[in-house]
C-alpha cells in the first residue's frame, strides 16, 4: 500500500522518528525539522525554488548562492543571473562585478 516502513505505536511525527505516522520514512519534505538529516527548516508542501520562499527543496532556508533570487531578501542577482554580460553576481549576492 506504498508503505516504507511500519513501527506500530512507536510510529511517530516527532522529530528523527524513523517512521511517520503515514508510514513513510522520515525525509525533506513530510513537515518535519529532522536534525539527524541537518535539516533547518521543512514546511511540508510549502518548501519550493520559487523566489522568497522561506525553505528551499533541501531544508535549507532561503540564502545568497542557493541558486535562487529573493528580492525580499534584498538580493538583486545569484551566480550570473541578475547581472550584465561577463559579470558575475558577488558573495552579498546584491552587487554585480
Amino acid at each position: 500500500f506504498g508503505e516504507q516502513c511500519d513501527r506500530g505505536d512507536d510510529n511517530s511525527d516527532n522529530a528523527n522518528a524513523e517512521c511517520r505516522t503515514d508510514c513513510l520514512s522520515r525525509r525533506c519534505g513530510d513537515g518535519v525539522i529532522d536534525d539527524a538529516f541537518d535539516e533547518e527548516c521543512d514546511q511540508g508542501d510549502s518548501n519550493s525554488q520559487s523566489p522568497n520562499a522561506l525553505c528551499r527543496v533541501d531544508c535549507r532556508p532561503r540564502r545568497c548562492g542557493d541558486g535562487v533570487i529573493d528580492d525580499a531578501f534584498g538580493e538583486v542577482c545569484e551566480g550570473e543571473v541578475g547581472c550584465a554580460a561577463g559579470q558575475r553576481c558577488l558573495d552579498d549576492c546584491q552587487v554585480c562585478r
